[in-house]
């Protein structure tokens, strides 16, 4: 395996990093994935929030939104690429904490987050208008009393909240009614699951549409220590009713995403389970029921959160912290795989390889002390073999320093 790490910074000679099998034997490099580093931004340090998942959203022409609400420019064929755009964005809300950025039609964005003074969920509304190089709010509101919350967009522009409130599951879905230039968000409908055990236990994303099946949500629960798979369709005007579920077993990590093959929708989970990366493929049938039809080991991984991405043409990508790491080793704490799967649902392993020290100590701008925590973030493809990576490093006072990174992924 080989990885190829490229800084273009002017002055300089370029320097291209070769390693070759620096993974250990707990995550076993495969010939066949490389990484190509093209551009790196720091977006932010804080102190550390309720997420380690710094949250961004691709905009239509080349543009970023990134957690701090500031808008990004990428150039492609110029150095730097990610270049932090001269817009008119907002002063960050003190004690706001951004868990997710869903783009909305007209240039809106719905930003779910959760506010740590009054304890509860807010969804915002924003206006983003690259012609005035602006954002501004156009519309608030503020839910109850939570642990934890998640979110997603519906193919039409619903959106539905998955909450841990009083350790229980409830689900709403969600209207944005605009308004004479302002936006109002609507309640439309609500569904309660069972009992929650961890507050993290909780993931939702929205399926793809498919003509003649109805619109739908997979949340992905840890009840009892136990993984629970839910099914939830959702009705056109917007009302939630429960289908088909199933168990898969302990966890004590948890992360999902959803793919399309073909005409066929899925979803993934990516969990820690006995110290191990398990991921598996998730089908619905016309009737709603959840069925597990492949599952497949990463290998040992360390105990922090796990990044599972979808690529344009279905397969997977996942980003674990290495059990195997020390602060000594040439190599980098953070490890890449690339998972293959079939338009039946089958999941094989791809290419592994790891993120070298040599980037996180670039990204970091300094050695990183003992105690400082590397996690996996949240990672988009643009396209299929181009990704955008925000992640962050919880340093040894508990702060956290979030980037943005732009890589060629190839295997």
């Amino acid at each position: 395996m080989d990885l190829h790490i490229v800084s273009e910074i002017p002055g300089t000679i370029i320097k291209t990093l070769v390693i070759c099998g620096l993974l250990m034997a707990p995550i076993d490099a495969d010939a066949g994935l490389s990484l190509k580093r093209i551009d790196t931004k720091e977006v932010g340090f804080v102190q550390s929030s309720k997420t380690n998942r710094p949250p961004l959203l691709v905009l239509p022409n080349n543009y970023l939104l990134c957690e701090d609400l500031n808008v990004y420019e990428m150039k492609m064929d110029q150095w730097p690429c990610i270049r932090y755009g001269l817009w008119n964005s907002p002063k960050q809300q003190k004690g706001t904490v951004e868990l997710f950025l869903l783009p909305k039609p007209n240039g809106n964005v719905c930003r779910v987050g959760y506010d740590r003074n009054s304890q509860k969920f807010v969804i915002d509304i924003w206006k983003v208008s690259e012609a005035e190089k602006t954002i501004k709010l156009i519309g608030k509101r503020q839910g109850y009393k939570v642990r934890y919350v998640e979110a997603t967009m519906l193919p039409d522009g619903r959106i539905v909240t998955a909450l841990n409130s009083q350790r229980r599951l409830k689900l709403h879905t969600w209207g944005i009614l605009n308004k004479g230039g302002e936006a109002e968000v609507e309640a439309l409908g609500f569904a309660q699951g069972g009992t929650m055990s961890i507050k993290e236990g909780l993931r939702v994303v929205a399926l793809p549409k498919r003509d003649g099946k109805p619109d739908g949500v997979v949340t992905a629960v840890v009840t009892g220590g136990d993984l629970k798979v839910i099914f939830w369709e959702v009705r056109p005007d917007g009302k939630l009713l429960r289908r088909g579920n199933v168990r898969g077993g302990t966890l004590d990590h948890l992360t999902m995403t959803a793919i399309e093959k073909g005409e066929k929708r899925f979803v993934v989970t990516a969990v820690r389970t006995g110290g191990d990366l398990s991921l598996s493929v998730w089908g619905i049938s016309d009737s709603g029921q959840v069925e597990r039809i492949s599952t497949a080991r990463g290998g040992s991984m360390e105990h922090v959160p796990i990044e599972v991405t979808a690529r344009p043409n279905g397969d997977v990508l996942t980003i674990v912290k290495r059990s195997d790491w020390r602060f000594w080793e040439t190599g980098g704490p953070l490890a890449m795989i690339a998972w293959k799967i079939s338009s039946e649902g089958s999941i094989t392993r791809g290419g592994s390889c790891v993120v070298p020290q040599a980037t996180v100590k670039m990204i970091g701008k300094s050695e990183p002390a003992k105690g400082t925590e590397f996690y996996p973030g949240e990672a988009v493809f643009i396209s299929d073999e181009r990704m955008i990576w925000s992640s962050a490093i919880i340093d040894n006072e508990n702060k956290r320093r979030n980037w943005i990174s732009l890589w060629d992924v190839k295997n």
